[in-house]
């Protein structure tokens, strides 16, 4: 378990993946023409910058 086995980098490596795909999607649906499609991109942008916060405390 851990950094032997890789576990850790694996789920680092996909935490990272899925803050940039919620960074992307947010910046793409803030520009949608549709409102119900900017308020999830609202909604994204409130994980954003709670998940922002966590990382710098």
């Amino acid at each position: 378990m851990g950094w032997m086995s890789g576990t850790l980098v694996r789920v680092g490596l996909g935490l990272c993946v899925l803050y940039g795909v919620t960074v992307l999607s947010m910046l793409f649906l803030q520009r949608h023409h549709e409102a119900r499609w900017r308020e999830v991109g609202d909604v994204l942008e409130e994980l954003h910058h709670h998940m922002v916060f966590l990382v710098r405390r």
